[in-house]
């Protein structure tokens, strides 16, 4: 059972046009059960990787892997919710947004880590897209724009009954180097109308 060290402060977090309720917690100061097994670790590796591939063309049942108390934190969006019906709720409505919003959505698993020390599993993953009013006005065969993507990592903790009781997913930030940086910061300057 995970104790959280915080109290509970519910709220409701935009996703897209749509609310959810969340809650607050901090993955420093989540309890961390006993260790899983190497074995349990490939296993757990195996079917997310087989699920992430099919997560916007099919159901995932998310049962057979999650604890009933999982927390999820997504540090992209800054969403915190804690129980298996509200992961679900949030997984579904993350992917009914992107299969309206982006014409059709690809999730590739680009690596995949699993740490025994930590108990964890790392995935690295990109979502691919075309934004979804170029199939509105265009033929999908003359489809020449380019891709939007959105890159990320997502940690999957879990425990010795080999089931995820924690997931955090981070962004990946580019590091620009200091040339477009500098051109970046001037050109802010200017536009709010300081001299460089």
């Amino acid at each position: 059972m995970i104790h959280l060290t915080t109290s509970y402060r519910n709220s409701f977090v935009p996703v897209g046009r749509l609310f959810i309720r969340t809650v607050n917690t901090k993955v420093g100061q989540l309890d961390s059960p006993p260790r899983a097994s190497p074995e349990q670790l490939t296993t757990i590796a195996n079917v997310a990787s087989q699920h992430m591939k099919i997560f916007f063309k099919s159901s995932i049942p998310y049962e057979r892997f999650l604890t009933r108390d999982v927390v999820f934190l997504n540090n992209i969006n800054s969403i915190r919710t804690r129980g298996l019906s509200r992961y679900i709720l949030y997984m579904f409505i993350f992917r009914v947004y992107y299969s309206i919003r982006y014409s059709p959505p690809n999730i590739e698993v680009l690596s995949l880590v699993k740490i025994p020390e930590e108990s964890c599993i790392r995935i690295r993953w990109r979502i691919k897209c075309y934004p979804g009013y170029r199939r509105v006005f265009t033929a999908a065969w003359t489809l020449r724009y380019p891709r939007r993507w959105l890159d990320g990592i997502s940690t999957l903790h879990v425990n010795k009954d080999g089931l995820v009781y924690c997931h955090v997913c981070d962004n990946i930030d580019v590091d620009l180097d200091e040339a477009k940086m500098e051109k970046t910061i001037k050109k802010t300057l200017v536009n709010r109308g300081i001299d460089v």
